[in-house]
């Protein structure tokens, strides 16, 4: 069986084949009341009418943005392109939604699969799959990406940083690492990354994605063995603790968490099944 990032571009490139017009999505973020941006490794940025999903108007002219996210100011969004040469593409937000290219950056990794820009706009960083290296960008105040501030590679035999978030008080960014099993705790200060905690996970969890909730709570779905966790989340160092294991059906490659407003449930989506699970 493929991995993730195998799976999704090999039914990706089909069904961008078959359907040019709908993009396979990679990742949608609400950017707005109204619109959602979606990724692709389709060559385009679609952005989307939440109300009747309509086309509102299309970006094009990078070859993977997979995965993308909204500067804190909501003027300005940002896209990773998930090629060998990772680049951070940074875009205005303009009127309906319209998206303008200000320039392309070279994050400094291979295979870049997430980006988060800190709680301050001063800094975008992105997590690089295909060498475990978590860079950062300084960003301008036009919006436009600027130059490289750090680069931090994760040791081990297959590293693969797939996420970073930023805990909700700013102070600490969570990077999970896929190939090392591994969650690190880092503090940005001054655009460089100072490493404050590692919590190990067990052998073959593959850490993928991750959501802070109420409570100095994280919720963790590993895709390899298709689990979710929950840990308690230390404001002082950025450690997890574990406090549960949900075990999920094997070899179903898990995806996302996401935790509803106003519901007791967590959902957690799988590639490989096409399936969305809610567990209490």
């Amino acid at each position: 069986m493929p991995d993730r990032r195998g799976f999704l571009k090999l039914t990706g490139a089909a069904v961008a084949a078959a359907t040019v017009a709908l993009p396979t999505a990679a990742y949608a973020q609400r950017a707005s009341g109204c619109l959602l941006y979606i990724g692709s490794y389709a060559h385009a940025i679609t952005t989307l009418a939440s109300s009747d999903l309509s086309t509102v108007s299309s970006a094009a002219g990078l070859a993977s943005p997979s995965y993308l996210t909204v500067h804190p100011n909501g003027r300005f969004l940002y896209a990773v392109d998930e090629q060998t040469a990772g680049t951070v593409t940074g875009f205005t937000i303009g009127a309906g939604g319209v998206l303008t290219q200000l320039n392309t950056v070279s994050c400094g990794g291979n295979g870049p699969a997430q980006l988060t820009v800190d709680p301050t706009g001063k800094y975008v960083l992105t997590a690089n799959y295909g060498d475990g290296t978590v860079g950062v960008n300084a960003l301008n105040a036009d919006g436009s990406v600027g130059a490289s501030t750090d680069l931090v590679r994760h040791q081990g035999a297959t590293p693969h940083a797939h996420m970073a978030r930023f805990a909700p008080s700013g102070r600490f960014v969570l990077v999970s690492d896929l190939g090392t099993d591994q969650v690190f705790a880092y503090q940005l200060r001054g655009g460089k990354l100072k490493q404050t905690a590692v919590t190990a996970l067990p052998t073959g969890t593959g850490p993928r994605h991750f959501r802070f909730a109420p409570g100095n709570t994280v919720y963790l779905v590993g895709e390899s063995d298709s689990s979710l966790r929950t840990f308690s989340y230390n404001p002082v160092s950025g450690a997890l603790t574990q406090r549960h294991v949900q075990p999920g059906p094997q070899r179903t490659l898990t995806a996302f968490a996401t935790i509803p407003r106003k519901s007791r449930f967590h959902r957690t989506m799988s590639f490989a099944m096409s399936a969305i699970a809610a567990v209490t």
